[in-house]
């Protein structure tokens, strides 16, 4: 079965505490802008 690329978008409260939480568990920004309220 080839599912092929797929995203998940979430809304958050706090941005920098997620980014935070998430660069905790291994992921890294690769795109984004934090100044508009996103991350990627």
């Amino acid at each position: 079965m080839k599912l092929g690329a797929f995203s998940v978008s979430l809304s958050v409260k706090d941005l920098q505490a997620s980014k935070a939480f998430y660069e905790n568990i291994g992921f890294s920004v690769v795109a984004g802008d934090f100044g508009k309220n996103y991350l990627i």
